[in-house]
């Protein structure tokens, strides 16, 4: 046998003896798919992975648990939710997980409420000629987006322009505590940031009393990763520092505790928060492009503070809802008494708080916001009212690994741009709910973007080189639903042209 040729046996042995074996104990740091983030969006970008025989994968999360933003914890001697709590929108995979596994669940009922000004008076009768206005409103936005959606020429605007358009003109405490229990409470921040042609109204919420929490969900999504021989695939309390994409065949994810992975393709699943906030290092940087828009788009505050007491002093409506001149301050409780809900349980009002008082009262202390809000409610129910023996404050806004709650989407981001948003940067992939058009903002978004990108990065091992891609790598925007293919399209008839012009000159 030849020197060459026996040299070429033997570097073949050598590299079929050098390739990591993926077995059940899956010891190394080298994958072929890096998922960074063990949210709705990982879990199921792994899901589909798996399904296609792609098991060559690791999801690396920086908490002790996967999930992310889905979560529940034991107060007050029950299960309670620390993000969503409702399975939303009526016609979504989460909905029809928790059908599926039998996860118990109550529809809200927005019409069992009661308003309470800060002197106790009951004030609910009031807002009959409020809603008289609020009503038409609400449909001349929805006409307003309706028309944006149908003709790209007719500019957005701010969900606050279309009430105006609308008669709405929300200038007392009880207007203001209204539009916020039909804005604020379902976009997490108020009508002056929100845009009007992506308004969605969802239908009905489903409220979420079962014990297991909604979490339960991602058994049905990713539970094969539970068996032995995927125990190593899932990479708990690994922070991400940096994400290394210089290299043309492969990225360098290094933690902050030093470890490095290596993989073909990297899936980015973080909270939109983490990338504004420049948590994670990206070598290079990422291009202005995606910089800008990535950044356009808003992370809302929504913070839930339990309260326990010792004795039921308010009434039987399923939410209160607290006017006040302050908008925003502790203007809504869920009341867990109401019924088909935990009637005979510890007595226990949920606040939910969203925008700038909602990152006010992360940044305090908790005693604080329990004092504050007792003195709401004494306001509103009277001076002997118990003190709260509990209480449990969310903090998705202070959260390192969050930086907020969910994705709105402002009026500066188009739907033409939305494509940037959801590409690629060479091999370093983007999911997450706020990457989900029409879904962003729900743990739907996340499963759905989980399993775009997956797609995406099954086709991309196909073909590089057709591996879809957003057309306008600049700051202007191409009509929505550009890809790869588009880009293809354009080169293809920049040939013909070419062709053409070169016929004419030499004819």
């Amino acid at each position: 046998m030849a020197v060459r040729a026996r040299v070429a046996l033997l570097l073949a042995i050598l590299g079929v003896l050098a390739c990591p074996v993926r077995g059940a104990d899956y010891s190394d740091n080298e994958a072929r798919v890096l998922i960074l983030g063990g949210g709705a969006a990982g879990l199921q970008a792994a899901r589909t992975l798996h399904d296609a025989g792609v098991d060559d994968f690791i999801i690396i999360e920086a908490a002790d648990r996967v999930g992310g933003r889905v979560a529940n914890t034991q107060f007050a001697n029950m299960n309670v939710e620390l993000g969503p709590t409702w399975a939303l929108p009526e016609v979504s995979r989460t909905v029809d997980l928790v059908r599926q596994l039998n996860l118990s669940h109550r529809a809200s009922d927005y019409d069992s409420l009661v308003f309470r000004a800060d002197n106790g008076a009951d004030v609910t009768d009031q807002t009959d000629p409020l809603y008289e206005v609020f009503g038409p409103a609400k449909e001349k936005l929805g006409l307003l987006r309706d028309q944006m959606k149908a003709d790209s020429d007719i500019p957005d605007m701010s969900q606050r322009s279309a009430l105006r358009v609308g008669g709405w003109i929300p200038d007392t405490a009880l207007h203001r505590a209204i539009e916020w229990f039909d804005f604020d409470i379902t976009f997490g921040d108020t009508p002056e940031t929100t845009s009007t042609k992506e308004t969605e109204f969802i239908g009905e919420e489903y409220w979420m009393t079962d014990a297991r929490g909604l979490k339960e969900i991602f058994g049905a999504v990713a539970g094969f990763l539970d068996a032995p021989e995927y125990a190593n695939h899932t990479r708990l309390n690994q922070d991400v520092a940096s994400i290394d994409y210089q290299n043309d065949i492969s990225v360098v994810v290094t933690t902050r505790d030093g470890t490095r992975y290596i993989g073909e393709y990297v899936l980015v699943t973080f909270s939109l928060g983490v990338l504004q906030h420049d948590l994670v290092d990206f070598v290079p940087d990422l291009p202005e492009w995606k910089d800008v828009e990535i950044n356009k788009f808003q992370m809302t505050a929504y913070t839930l503070v339990y309260l326990s007491f010792p004795s039921k002093f308010w009434g039987d409506e399923e939410w209160i809802l607290h006017p006040s001149d302050r908008r925003g301050y502790y203007p809504g409780f869920f009341n867990f008494q109401a019924a088909g809900f935990y009637p005979n349980g510890t007595p226990l009002l949920l606040a939910l708080i969203t925008g700038d008082e909602a990152r006010r009262v992360e940044a305090q202390p908790s005693a604080d916001t329990k004092a504050e809000i007792e003195a709401v409610l004494r306001g509103m129910y009277g001076d002997a009212i118990p003190q709260a023996d509990g209480i449990l404050v969310t903090d998705w806004n202070q959260n390192p690994y969050t930086k907020g709650a969910f994705s709105n989407f402002p009026v500066e981001v188009t739907t033409e741009c939305f494509d940037k948003l959801q590409s690629r940067v060479h091999r370093v992939f983007f999911g997450g709910e706020a990457t989900s058009y029409g879904y962003f903002g729900t743990v739907d978004g996340g499963l759905r973007s989980g399993e775009r990108e997956a797609d995406k990065i099954l086709e991309c091992m196909e073909d590089f080189k057709a591996c879809p891609i957003a057309v306008t790598q600049s700051l202007e925007c191409e009509e929505a639903g550009s890809s790869a293919n588009g880009l293809r399209l354009n080169a293809f008839l920049a040939n013909i042209m070419l062709g053409l012009i070169l016929i004419m000159l030499y004819v």
